[in-house]
Formats: C-alpha cells, structure tokens, sequence
C-alpha cells in the first residue's frame, strides 16, 4: 500500500495532483529491471472512493524527476488522451523504511513490451 501523504511538495517543482492521505492499493507488479519496478493498482481518497487505475514506478530519482519533468511540461496537454495522465513524483517508504522516489501514472493503454531506447527514433 502507498500513501500519497508522503509527497515531499516543498522541495519538488512538480505539481500535487493527488489529495492528501489518499492511497494505493497495489494489485500487481508489472515490471522489475536494473533501475526501475512498476506497480498497478488502485487509487483511493482518503474517505476510500476509488479515483482511478494507477501505476506506480520506483526508479533513482534522477530517473524519475526527468521523466516526470516530461510528462508535467511536454506531453501535460496530452495526459489522460494519448499519454498516461501525471498524478505526481512522490516519495514513499520501502520495505526497510527507506525513502524512495516513486512516480505516479494514470493505467493507460497497454505497455511498449520493450525498452523505449531500442525503438526508432520515430517510435520514441
């Protein structure tokens, strides 16, 4: 389970789009690499009515504070339409209580199946 209420909003420049205390029930994991797990599961207000389908990705936060730059400037016309709609970066706690970035996305559509660096530039 991941709680939104552990965003760290005062040193992120990206926006909060989840309301305080909401949570994430995750169901399954839909990938685990070197650098990046991804779960799906469902989000949740605090009072427990369901707000969509999520996935989350936990990856250095290098990684994700770049992704989620891209998805908050360039494709922010786009979310819900042809991207995965952007909840957030946000910090959560992993198994040892240690905080870790995690970005979360709008379930949408069906996975590459294949790393997005491969592709053709085209395709990217």
């Amino acid at each position: 389970m991941f709680y939104a209420d552990s965003w760290d909003g005062e040193n992120s420049d990206i926006p909060r789009l989840v309301q305080p205390n909401s949570r994430v029930d995750v169901d399954k994991i839909l990938h685990q690499g070197d650098y990046s797990t991804v779960f799906r599961g469902t989000l949740s207000d605090s009072d427990g009515t369901h707000v969509d389908r999520v996935v989350l990705k936990i990856a250095p936060f290098d990684i994700l504070g770049a992704e989620s730059l891209v998805y908050d400037s360039k494709l922010s016309g786009l979310g819900g339409d042809v991207v995965p709609k952007f909840y957030g970066l946000y910090y959560c706690d992993d198994i040892d209580g240690k905080e870790i970035p995690c970005m979360m996305l709008q379930a949408f559509g069906e996975p590459v199946g294949r790393y997005i660096e491969s592709m053709p530039q085209s395709e990217q």
